[in-house]
């Protein structure tokens, strides 16, 4: 399963985390009694292929953008893009690769079948 807790999603995390201490230490210091983080995720596919020898495998590269919003009294954000080249692996159980990783295992697996 992807998950935000990927290391390929480092940056986004770490933002949104940045802005929920910057948010938390903000309300603490003007006595704020609420406020509120959006995370925005912009994700893009690209269809692509891998080619190694005589055979090509079907492949989709996410490109991922973020921007985190803070609402209080006083606003700020964090934006950011994930500019690693990445792989979807998996239809039920999908995971995040790097490219260079799947042209790899994406052939032994199937010679391995």
């Amino acid at each position: 399963m992807i998950s935000i807790k990927d290391t390929e999603l480092l940056r986004v995390s770490e933002d949104f985390d940045r802005m929920l201490n910057a948010a938390i230490r903000k309300m603490k210091e003007d006595s704020l009694d609420e406020g509120e983080i959006n995370l925005k995720l912009k994700i893009e596919l690209r269809k692509d292929t891998i080619e190694e020898g005589e055979k090509t495998a079907p492949i989709f590269e996410p490109s991922f953008s973020h921007k985190i919003k803070s609402k209080l009294i006083h606003s700020g954000f964090f934006e950011g893009v994930v500019t690693e080249k990445l792989v979807i692996v998996g239809d039920e159980d999908m995971i995040l690769i790097h490219k260079k990783d799947a042209q790899i295992s994406m052939f032994e697996a199937s010679e391995q079948d």
